[in-house]
């Protein structure tokens, strides 16, 4: 990784998985979890503090026994079971689904227009699964409006999604 102020985990083999955790400013028990998968360290550089959300970013590809490792050990120690989330971009999209519909999120947003056929039968066939997460998924007909990519488009989308995701859970 680029960054060597990154937080790390290590799994059972000794392999060091990089992460940013951001901690809510005020401490309540209503307070959220995001989980921002980034292998490609495209969307967030730098710890990012937005409301009273608890932002963790993941910054490679955790495997995801470590992932949900790192998530479970977070929720207990912020108390924030109730409130999970996740955003996954496209070349996480994948292990964004399978991650969140194994801890049960509240909902998740995932660009899956760049996967393929496959991957993308994979994850329609997980969003129709007995869950009871929240799937908002961008594909290639809904990619112009919210998915559009430009040069400082990731915080904001961020931002507009922390948003989005605030007005369903209070």
């Amino acid at each position: 990784m680029k960054n060597n102020n990154y937080l790390y985990i290590e799994d059972e083999r000794k392999e060091k998985f990089h992460y940013i955790f951001t901690p809510a400013a005020l401490i309540s028990n209503f307070v959220p979890l995001i989980v921002v998968l980034d292998s490609e360290d495209k969307i967030l550089k730098t710890a990012f503090e937005y409301k009273m959300w608890n932002i963790l970013i993941l910054k490679n590809r955790f495997s995801k026994a470590t992932a949900q490792k790192l998530v479970n050990k977070i929720i207990d120690e912020h108390e924030c079971e109730n409130y999970l989330y996740f955003y996954g971009a496209c070349s996480d999209a994948l292990q964004t689904v399978e991650l969140a519909t194994s801890l049960n999120a509240n909902a998740l947003f995932s660009d899956i227009s760049l996967l393929g056929s496959q991957e993308q039968k994979r994850v329609k066939s997980l969003a129709c699964a007995e869950t009871s997460t929240l799937f908002y998924l961008c594909e290639k007909e809904s990619r112009e409006a919210f998915c559009k990519m430009d040069e400082n488009s990731e915080i904001n989308r961020l931002k507009t999604l922390l948003n989005m995701f605030e007005k369903m859970a209070f």
